[in-house]
Order: C-alpha cells, then sequence, then structure tokens
C-alpha cells in the first residue's frame, strides 16, 4: 500500500474507538481502532486467514499498533446488511434464510475451528454482498478460547443476542456463537424485533420460543 491516505467517512458514532472509511492511493478499506489488547487475537486471525481465508468471512489487510490502539484495515463490501433489510421491515423467505444460515455457519466454522470465539453475532453484523452471498464482518470482537481461564476479561456482546455467559457469569466458548445464530436466524425469518423482545411484556413469549 501506499501512503496517500484520505478518509471518506466515519462509520461508527464511538468516540473512544474510530472506523472510518479510507481511500489510500486506488484502494478504499475500512479502518478500525480497537483497544491495544486485541492486538495478539487480531495478529493470530490476520495469519490465519492468510493460509486459509473463508469467503465468508471479510479479509483483513493489515494489522499493527500505535502507542494505544491496535488498528485493523480490512475490505470494503458493497451490499447491505441484514439489520438495513430488517430495519426496512424486510424479512427473509425461508429459502433466503437457509442459504445465508448455511453461509453464516461456515464462516463460524472457520472461527472456531481456529479455537475462536466471534462473540457478537447480529444482524448489523452480517452483509449481504450485491453477488448475493452473507458474509461476516467486523471480526474485531473475536477472542482466543483460553481453556485455563474461568471467565472472559472483557465484556463484549448485544444485548438480546449474547449469551449468558457473555455478561460475566463464565468465559465464553463457541456456544455464544450458536445461541446468537439461532436468535439472527429466527429474527431474519419471522423479523422479531429484539428490543421489543427484551422490554414489552406482551413479546415474551416470542422471546422464550428463541
Amino acid at each position: 500500500m501506499g501512503n496517500t491516505e484520505e478518509k471518506l467517512a466515519k462509520l461508527n458514532t464511538s468516540t473512544e474507538y474510530n472506523t472510518w472509511l479510507v481511500k489510500r492511493d486506488s484502494l478504499i478499506f475500512v479502518k478500525k481502532e480497537l483497544p491495544l489488547s486485541q492486538y495478539d487475537t487480531m495478529k493470530t486471525f490476520y495469519s490465519l486467514q492468510e493460509k486459509t481465508p473463508s469467503p465468508f468471512i471479510v479479509k483483513i489487510y493489515n494489522v499493527f499498533t500505535t502507542e494505544t490502539l491496535c488498528i485493523i484495515e480490512e475490505e470494503w463490501l458493497s451490499g447491505t446488511t441484514i439489520a438495513e433489510y430488517l430495519d426496512k421491515n424486510l424479512p427473509f423467505t425461508s429459502d433466503e434464510t437457509r442459504q445465508y444460515g448455511i453461509e453464516i455457519c461456515q464462516a463460524l466454522r472457520w472461527i472456531h475451528k481456529n479455537r475462536m470465539v466471534y462473540r457478537d453475532l447480529k444482524p448489523s453484523n452480517v452483509i449481504i454482498t450485491n453477488s448475493g452471498h452473507a458474509v461476516l464482518i467486523d471480526p474485531g470482537t473475536i477472542r482466543l478460547y483460553k481453556a485455563i481461564q474461568s471467565r472472559d476479561t472483557v465484556i463484549i456482546g448485544t444485548p438480546g443476542y449474547a449469551a449468558p455467559e457473555q455478561f460475566g457469569f463464565q468465559q465464553t466458548d463457541q456456544r455464544a456463537d450458536i445461541y446468537a445464530l439461532g436468535v439472527l436466524l429466527n429474527n431474519m425469518y419471522k423479523y422479531v424485533e429484539i428490543e421489543k423482545m427484551l422490554y414489552d411484556d406482551t413479546s415474551k413469549k416470542v422471546y422464550r420460543e428463541i
């Protein structure tokens, strides 16, 4: 990569860790700031992806650090996130849910095979590309599973999708991703609003189905 870099747009609302759409020479990509503690995990992920990439996980171009941050540079994909589909009241058909569900499973299989946990599977972290495939984005939440550890050192997860152990009860393992996958697929097909399920008493019956 060259050295001429231009920030095209800010892609998140966080004031602590920024995510930018960046152009460097002719390449447009996403530049994401992460806690410095994520560097070893991201470097491992990057090395594994270089050897055996998955077509259903966003490609990482580079991982490096500053004095206070871990920085990842990742592929910019054209498409629509599942969250954007659902926000437009566009639930998926059974065939679409099955196809995209299989592709998401392939992405998780790659992550789990390499003894990692994704930890934040949700509609905004899966994009349906213009070519019609589901791709897992935002790998910055991934952690390495450590058999001797009793609980996560950092609590990460989205209410409604995160398994109970992600809120400090025990160490998160691959089962947390399967839990989130079940919620996601149910939401894609039935279009159940997670916020409503969590806080509206009339929807608790639906939430229990998940």
